[in-house]
């Protein structure tokens, strides 16, 4: 029953909607990646058009990069929407990408506030207790003192041998039989006390006084006689310090390098970028190539590995990006949640600083950075609050889709990642635009938790954990100010005790009204600048690498698609259906097989030919080296495409799509146009069925097909006929099916799987017995009839074992199914655990299962959502689970037509 608003009689009007409706699929959504002479690289883009699509990419100047064009062309001609990745051209990971890794080195200063502690020559500390020790409050009790060197120390009790509650530096053993004057004696043993004194009272309750002289008491809180000991179990026990003689520890604030604060600011200033090997990147990550301090190196300094532990944060640069001569690469800006008003104008980053230098440390001496002049940008780096446009400022403070501005999040810090590139659309020769890579917010306190958007417990918050899904950053944080081997530093009142502050002129500047918010004064602000220099710029994540390409190297091509892939993987983001080879495959295999750092083609000579030749055989080819290097270098490829598809509960990947594969072109057609089989000494079996077979025999999934054919087309750039791969043509025919049928309907035979116009030839014509050859390995075989043109007459998934997932009509029926009723069951976490939320689950869900039953997609269904699979111990778990039975259509595949000649008088009602 709902609780009544209203005190007295009125009349209240609610309203409640129950009218969820799941989600419909919209379009198929390709994906594809591949070579291009020109575009932005490393950059997922959207094509719709032709002249997009040379606009931005430019038309091919060479063999990978004709495979891409063709193939996106093919999809322009479907309903598909494609969604385009240009791979990088250069050795290794590519043009951008180094053998070196890099560090932003922040360097870091502290501030504590005047009068916050107190010093006394002598104090009394007094404990109280209802029983004489007879439980256990006094384990954990603690207390601060300051030695003769300033050192802070906290001192701690321990009853019994227990574990502290609470962590300290010095620990004082007692017993729960202990008199106090035992446990005196116990604190004089544990610290050297000069003038140590015990006074018992001797009424109740028990007071033990402690005249302690020559050491300094730090409490947590400004006044002395307040209680340093939170959460007693009794009520009655007390636990304070007094003091004896009491002197103002300091009346002006203090700027300095120790990093162990109680309470404070922290100021991050300039970063220094070193370069870093593998071998010391790894060592970072693994917390061995320094030692982390409490006190601050200077920022002179940090260019020296053992000083980076004195550092307040650091950004390592994961993937080994590198900035080019034309200042292109990936840029980091660091906020806190100051200067967030929306009255006020958005100037924290006002300037991107870059590196021309190949030395180890740049941002210090004569190796500093180089200012990217604003003439070069297509964008604004500040902007007015009245003036709402997409300046790196305004992305810089709006990188959470919820509010960070108040001071229970002064312990924040925001990270963006973004990617500096030529314009593709600037009318000037050189512009450069920005992409945002990578958004990350998260507090420097390690125990921080926030509320798990998708249920559940409550998640962590640490900078350091906001990371885990960058491909290009990983950040560390000094220990020390992450609270790592304390406790939280989030006080009683749900307020930092630490604030962590990015020095910016702009705080200066809006310094009257984000002063409360700074916490501390403009002369400790203008000192750590001074200090420590501003960081209100964008830094270079990644050193300089002037190299140009001056030939069209491919290099490590699964690792370029790795990439590529990582860019796409949010499903909520990203909806991908399909995913096309568009001979990726080809061309690392077949350029890894001749030896060259390039791929062309029309390149086949005596080496590639006998290398290839060793997959043309039935025998085992495990103990051939040559044969298993072509066939790993094609699996290299695929199953980057493959896990990518999969489950994310198997390889992690999305789950919701298909991947395309493609054969080896050097299978079927060799040089610039010769087909494999138009030479009469070659046979199908030998030089095509067994060849495929071994490219594809280590690959098993219902997450791929593929087509054994590759497609002729007219190069009108050249005026030549070309062979593509056939991957796209497949993606194109999926979507036009999907389009005019169901995203279940078999994208094959003479309904749905025909070939456009544009199609001039097959490398391979495959009879009857030849299809039937290739059915048996799970490759869809695709041919010519007379009376209906070109057409895909197969449509089996790579998964070997039988079943209704070695169809791709069934494999996309799931996916089609799956999509939806993920997005509709978003709804219902956190909603009431009981028999209506369950029904409504159903009655949201139903009608796509409804909808697939009465179009051909299911013969039958069953949705299980009650207290047959949410038993009692399944609902303690705070789970709901839904099981969902479904018969899923199968094709006619195979057609038997008899006929039977009877005789004149026979009856054929008898005879049937």
């Amino acid at each position: 029953m709902a609780f009544r608003i209203n005190q007295s009689p009125a009349v209240t009007i609610l309203e409640r909607d129950l009218s969820l409706i799941a989600p419909n699929n919209a379009g198929t959504n390709v994906f594809i990646a591949g070579f291009t002479p020109q575009g932005p690289t490393d950059e997922v883009l959207k094509i719709t058009t032709r002249d997009e699509l040379e606009a931005i990419y430019g038309v091919p100047t060479n063999s990978a990069e004709r495979y891409f064009y063709y193939s996106v062309r093919e999809l322009l001609n479907s309903p598909a929407s494609i969604y385009t990745f240009r791979l990088p051209y250069g050795t290794g990971s590519g043009d951008g990408f180094g053998s070196e890794h890099s560090a932003l080195v922040y360097p870091v200063k502290s501030y504590t506030q005047g009068n916050s502690y107190d010093s006394v020559s002598s104090f009394t500390l007094n404990m109280v207790y209802d029983q004489n020790l007879a439980g256990t409050p006094l384990s954990g009790a603690a207390f601060k003192i300051q030695d003769s060197t300033g050192a802070p120390k906290t001192v701690v009790f321990s009853i019994n041998g227990q574990t502290p509650a609470r962590s300290g530096n010095i620990t004082v053993p007692v017993l729960s039989t202990s008199t106090f004057a035992q446990i005196l004696t116990a604190i004089s043993n544990t610290i050297p006390l000069s003038a140590p004194s015990v006074t018992v009272a001797t009424t109740a309750p028990n007071t033990f006084t402690i005249r302690l002289s020559g050491y300094v008491p730090l409490v947590e809180t400004p006044s002395l006689s307040s209680s340093v000991l939170a959460g007693l179990d009794d009520s009655g026990d007390i636990f304070t310090i007094s003091s004896a003689l009491s002197t103002a520890y300091s009346t002006t604030p203090v700027l300095g390098d120790n990093l162990d604060i109680e309470n404070g600011v922290y100021f991050l200033g300039e970063p220094v970028q070193v370069k870093l090997s593998e071998t010391q990147y790894q060592q970072a990550l693994e917390g061995t190539l320094f030692d982390w301090s409490s006190t601050a190196s200077a920022r002179t300094s940090l260019s020296n590995l053992s000083a980076i532990g004195g550092a307040g944060v650091v950004v390592l640069d994961k993937a080994q990006t590198t900035i080019n001569s034309q200042f292109e690469g990936y840029y980091v800006g660091l906020t806190d949640n100051v200067n967030l008003d929306v009255a006020t104008d958005f100037k924290n980053i006002t300037g991107i600083k870059s590196t021309s230098l190949t030395a180890n440390a740049v941002g210090l001496g004569t190796n500093t950075y180089t200012n990217i002049p604003s003439g070069t940008l297509q964008f604004n780096l500040s902007s007015s609050s009245a003036v709402s446009n997409n300046s790196i400022s305004r992305v810089m403070a709006n990188l959470t889709d919820y509010d960070i501005a108040g001071r229970e999040d002064d312990d924040l810090l925001g990270l963006g990642v973004f990617k500096l590139r030529k314009s593709v659309y600037a009318t000037e020769s050189f512009k450069l635009d920005y992409v945002v890579d990578d958004a990350i917010v998260g507090s420097i306190d390690s125990f921080r938790t926030q509320l798990n958007p998708t249920g559940g417990s409550a998640i962590p918050f640490f900078l350091e954990s906001q990371d885990t899904n960058s491909r290009n950053v990983e950040i560390l944080v000094n220990p020390y100010l992450s609270n790592k081997y304390s406790d939280t530093a989030i006080g009683n009142d749900g307020l930092p005790k630490k604030k962590i502050r990015v020095l910016t002129q702009a705080t200066v500047t809006n310094y009257n009204s984000v002063s409360a918010a700074v916490g501390a004064p403009l002369n400790i602000v203008n000192s750590a600048i001074a200090s420590i220099n501003t960081a209100d710029s964008l830094y270079p994540l990644g050193v300089y690498n002037p190299v140009k390409i001056t030939q069209k190297t491919i290099g490590n091509v699964p690792t370029k698609i790795n990439r590529a892939l990582e860019s796409v993987l949010n499903d909520e983001i990203y909806d991908i259906d399909v995913v096309v080879e568009a001979g990726l495959g080809t061309i690392f295999t077949m350029a890894s097989a001749a030896g060259t750092t390039y791929y062309d083609d029309t390149l086949y000579n005596n080496t590639i030919k006998t290398k290839l030749d060793t997959l043309r055989t039935s025998n085992d080819i495990f103990n051939d080296v040559v044969a298993t290097d072509i066939r790993g270098s094609y699996s290299a490829v695929f199953n980057q495409f493959e896990n990518f598809c999969n489950l994310p509960v198997n390889t992690g990947g999305r789950g919701d799509c298909i991947f395309i594969a493609d054969p080896i072109r050097h299978i079927l057609v060799t040089g610039r146009n010769t087909k494999v089989l138009a030479d009469r000494n070659n046979n199908f079996q030998q030089h095509v069925y067994w060849a495929m077979r071994h490219q594809f025999e280590l690959e098993n999934t219902s997450y791929a097909a593929a087509y054994a054919n590759w497609v002729q087309v007219f190069e009108e750039f050249n005026g030549d006929k070309v062979w593509i791969p056939f991957s796209a043509f497949q993606g194109a025919i999926i979507a036009r099916s999907s389009a005019n049928n169901y995203p279940w309907s078999a994208p094959a035979g003479f309904n749905r799987g025909l070939l456009t116009s544009s199609a001039l030839d097959l490398a391979i014509n495959p009879n009857q017995k030849q299809r039937d050859e290739l059915y048996k390995i799970n490759l869809n075989p695709v041919m010519f009839s007379a009376s209906q043109g070109m057409v895909v007459f197969g449509q089996k998934t790579m998964q070997r074992k039988p079943s209704a997932f070695d169809r791709i009509n069934v494999r996309r029926l799931f996916q089609a199914l799956e999509r939806p009723t993920k997005k509709a069951s978003q709804f219902f976490i956190f909603e009431p655990n009981t028999e209506f939320t369950r029904n409504r689950l159903v009655i949201a869900i139903d009608p796509i299962f409804q909808f697939a039953k009465q179009n051909d997609g299911l013969y039958d269904y069953l949705i299980i959502c009650d207290e047959r699979n949410n038993t009692p111990q399944v609902i303690d778990n705070n789970e709901l689970k839904v099981d969902i039975l479904i018969k899923p259509v199968r094709t006619a595949e195979y057609i038997t037509v008899t006929f039977t000649a009877t005789r004149t008088d026979a009856v054929f009602d008898e005879l049937i």
